[in-house]
């Protein structure tokens, strides 16, 4: 039987993959920075604004997308097919 060579260089789609993981993963961060400066205003916890409750909503939606993305290019889920 022949064996399959592995490519050491990355595919365009693992490319375009592992460049949205990166973005979404440099978002997160931000969002999360965002959440806390706006939750620790004042030097007191702020709750119940309007944007600290969307810094919130931010930063649960990148950081679900970036698990999502970081869990496709990582190959989780993927079961391979004999």
């Amino acid at each position: 039987m022949l064996k399959k060579k592995k490519h050491i260089a990355p595919s365009f789609e693992e490319t375009i993959a592992w460049t949205v993981c990166l973005i979404l993963f440099i978002t997160m961060l931000t969002a999360l920075r965002g959440a806390y400066v706006l939750h620790m205003q004042f030097g007191r916890a702020a709750i119940g604004s309007s944007n600290a409750s969307l810094a919130l909503m931010a930063a649960g939606i990148n950081t679900g997308l970036w698990g999502l993305c970081i869990g496709h290019c990582l190959g989780f889920g993927k079961e391979e097919k004999k």
